[in-house]
Parts: C-alpha cells; structure tokens; sequence
C-alpha cells in the first residue's frame, strides 16, 4: 500500500510538472507577425500608381489582421496621397498562402474613419513572396474594383 501510495505520488507530481512545461511553451509561441510588400496599384483595371508599400499586420492567435497602403492614390487626379488601414480582417491559412477576408468596412484615413468609401468583397492573398489585394469600393456615386499586387520587400 506504501509503494502505491508513493506511485500515486510521483505519478500526480510529474503530471503537474508537464502540465506545467505545457502552458510555458504555449506563451513562449509567437502569434503576431508583420509583413512589407511593394507594388501597384490597379483601379477597373487602370494602373494608378505604382511602388507603393502596403504593410500586414496580423495575429494567428485571434485570427485577424490589418493592411496599411502607405501613400497611395486611388485616381491620377487625386490631389494628394493618403495611408490607408482596413482593419479588423479575419485570417485564415490555407497551405502556404495567407488570406484575409472581411466586406462592409470603411478604412481609417488619418486615425478616423473614412465613410465616403465602403471596402466590400476585400480579399488579401499573401505568401512569403507576393502580395494580392482584390476589393470593390463604394463611394455614392459608383463602384470600382480596386487590385494591388506586390511582391515582398527585403530588409535592407
């Protein structure tokens, strides 16, 4: 009975300790990352600019993400550049790809948002080494289908 008791013992100590192993490692893991892409950008089809940086912001862990195109026009008579963040997306991996999808979202131009546009349909595609952003955008007038594709830049 003494032996069993101290089985019992060992057994219930050693399940603590790699329960407790567990949840160090599970803290110990990276959920967040963040990414930089340089590319153009392409309105109904229409190049507008080009060498524009969108930056990805993303958690795994709570499954969302935040895109900022940096400086970006979305006409040639656009009277000046703007950064643009669409946050909130919800991410999901797919095999190598990332993709982050949400509709129905007015971007932050300047920390407010910007509710002459709404983002609808936004499909954001990424992999270690290109970028696709697909969206249609509302404005009260029309809708046009914005794309921009870029491929990853490297630190320098």
């Amino acid at each position: 009975m003494k032996n069993l008791k101290k089985i019992l013992l060992i057994a219930l100590l050693a399940g603590f300790c790699f329960a407790s192993c567990s949840e160090d490692d599970d803290e110990n893991v990276k959920t967040s990352f963040q990414s930089c892409f340089t590319g153009s950008v392409f309105v109904d089809e229409n190049l507008i600019t080009d060498a524009i940086q969108v930056d990805v912001k993303g958690d795994s862990k709570t499954r969302t993400c935040d895109i900022v195109m940096n400086q970006v026009k979305f006409s040639p008579n656009m009277p000046m550049t703007i950064d643009m963040e669409i946050s909130n997306l919800s991410l999901e991996i797919v095999g190598n790809d990332t993709i982050a999808i949400g509709t129905n979202i007015n971007p932050m131009v300047a920390g407010n948002p910007f509710t002459a546009y709404t983002l609808n349909d936004i499909v954001c595609k990424f992999s270690a080494d290109s970028i696709n952003i697909t969206m249609n955008v509302a404005t009260q007038n029309r809708t046009m289908a914005l794309l921009y594709s870029g491929t990853r830049k490297i630190s320098q």
